[in-house]
């Protein structure tokens, strides 16, 4: 056994020869060779500011010092260093003293055969001790994140609710504006660009919650990590040195593209900010295997996975700032630089993709963070269409085509009527699921689609779905929200029900209602 594996042992006694004793003792059974000895106060003393060590052993009386007072001295320090008294004699009443002093064991001089089951015994004590205040702490941390998410996940929902009316306005604005009225385009220009950056930012507050709907897909890493590190280096300091490293064989991955390279860019950032002076930035993707350790930390499944690795060579993060880097609002950086938020957001975006994330990293020697995603099955790697995107303003829906709008926010409502009209639609709203029910049953024969918000007081999207199926009404719907299609289903939505995340375009609009249109055709 290496001499970094035995546990560090201080021994107190005066006499040299019970010293001997307790080494053999303790080397017949595979523990003697890390063993400090002391043979008096001062030395003790010395012993314990050098440290550290895993147990300490004490003879029960020493001139001018005594067991009593060692352990004293060991539990001001290390209150959960075990301790055991090495004595050659002790009655009932000084057993009881003893143990309530902190003392861990005790060990008659004559009964040494009994010091290393005691010693293995209070070790991994200690060890199961330690295990249940990590697996606390794990659990806080869940409960407090889950607490944040929750909180996040409701902000996001209002915010988006308020981007969905401002772009979809200024779409329209800048639609009404005639070539000559440059300067007010400008200014709807602007105002998109405002509400992308938003839409942004709910992104990131619904991948902190875990609510961001996404769309994970195969992935060929090779090209994804080419992309990304050419645009690293246009954006990086000069000073900063961006590589890429690819193990082979590498399969496809199973990740939401966007998402997975929210993650990487912000990962890339951090390390931006941990090499002020500049240093390299290394990109890597290799095939691995959950570990024991990932699989009990993490709660990963086991299996392969493809790792994405980011590493620096920067200044590196302690012991205590790599125990709450997933903390939400957590940061080392000054208040104006950073928010707390980028790495709870890639803990969650992670185990959303039913992945993880690992850290190494120590100070001075840099930080490398590895993502963790499953292989994708063989039948979802496809590749992707060529073509530029399609834009559906200019499809004329047929003559007479009625939708029905369900939305109890005011302001939403007229927002989707205005759009739908300028696409050439004819708009029935209603302000509650209940009047979007009464409307649907009383147009049934006219209304060729519904549009429908999913959170609405009393009488959801769902209810009204679920109302009108057993009515036998089979009028396909459209669900505007920020829910994943797996939680629409879980809120009682069937499968055939498409989603539009909020905040929608004007071309995403009309294309998820042509899309259904035709498909109904």
């Amino acid at each position: 056994m290496p001499r970094a594996a035995y546990p560090r042992i201080l021994h107190l006694d005066d006499d040299p020869n019970d010293i001997e004793l307790v080494r053999v003792a303790l080397q017949a059974d595979g523990l003697g060779d890390a063993i400090t000895t002391v043979m008096n106060r001062p030395g003790f003393e010395r012993a314990l500011a050098e440290g550290p060590y895993d147990l300490v052993l004490s003879d029960y009386s020493l001139p001018d010092f005594s067991g009593m007072q060692a352990v004293e001295m060991v539990r001001a320090q290390a209150p959960e260093m075990p301790f055991i008294l090495v004595t050659g004699t002790i009655g009932d009443e000084g057993v009881g003293a003893v143990l309530r002093a902190g003392v861990t064991d005790y060990v008659l001089k004559n009964r040494l055969e009994r010091l290393a089951p005691a010693v293995r015994r209070a070790l991994q004590e200690v060890r199961e001790r330690r295990r249940r205040v990590e697996l606390e702490e794990q659990l806080r941390q869940a409960q407090k994140m889950e607490a944040v998410g929750q909180l996040t996940g409701g902000i996001a929902h209002d915010f988006n609710n308020i981007l969905t009316v401002m772009i979809a306005s200024a779409e329209l604005v800048g639609l009404g504006l005639r070539p000559d009225q440059d300067e007010l385009r400008g200014d709807v220009d602007a105002l998109l660009a405002a509400g992308v950056r938003g839409k942004e930012m709910i992104r990131k507050l619904l991948g902190f919650s875990r609510r961001q709907p996404l769309a994970p897909q195969a992935l060929d890493v090779r090209p994804f990590l080419t992309d990304v590190v050419d645009t690293l280096r246009r954006l990086l300091p000069a000073s900063i040195v961006v590589t890429r490293e690819v193990v082979e064989p590498l399969p496809a991955l199973s990740a939401d593209p966007g998402s997975l390279e929210q993650m990487v860019l912000n990962l890339a950032t951090n390390a931006r900010d941990a090499m002020p002076d500049g240093g390299t930035l290394t990109l890597g993707a290799a095939l691995a295997e959950a570990d024991d350790r990932a699989l009990e930390r993490h709660g990963a499944a086991p299996g392969r996975f493809v790792r994405i690795s980011v590493r620096d060579t920067g200044m590196g993060m302690t012991e205590d700032v790599l125990q709450r880097v997933f903390e939400p609002f957590f940061t080392t950086k000054p208040a104006d630089k950073g928010t707390g938020l980028g790495m709870a957001m890639i803990y969650g975006l992670a185990q959303q993709q039913l992945g993880f994330v690992d850290i190494v990293s120590a100070v001075g020697r840099g930080t490398t963070v590895a993502l963790y995603f499953p292989i994708a099955p063989e039948a979802a790697v496809r590749k992707e269409p060529n073509g530029a995107p399609r834009s559906w303003r200019g499809a004329a829906p047929p003559g007479g085509t009625t939708v029905l709008v369900a939305d109890d926010e005011l302001t939403l409502r007229r927002a989707t009527e205005r759009v739908l009209v300028s696409l050439g639609y004819r708009v029935l709203v209603a302000s509650t699921g209940r009047e979007a029910l009464e409307q649907l049953l009383r147009h049934q024969d006219e209304i060729r689609l519904v549009i429908t918000d999913q959170m609405m007081p009393d009488f959801g999207g769902a209810d009204v779905y679920r109302e009108a199926r057993a009515g036998g009404i089979g009028t396909p719907f459209l669900v505007t929200s920020g829910y994943s299609s797996e939680e629409l289903e879980e809120k009682g939505f069937g499968p055939e029900v498409r989603r539009l995340m909020k905040p929608w375009t004007i071309d995403e609009m009309a294309a998820a209602v042509r899309t259904l249109l035709s498909a109904e055709s």
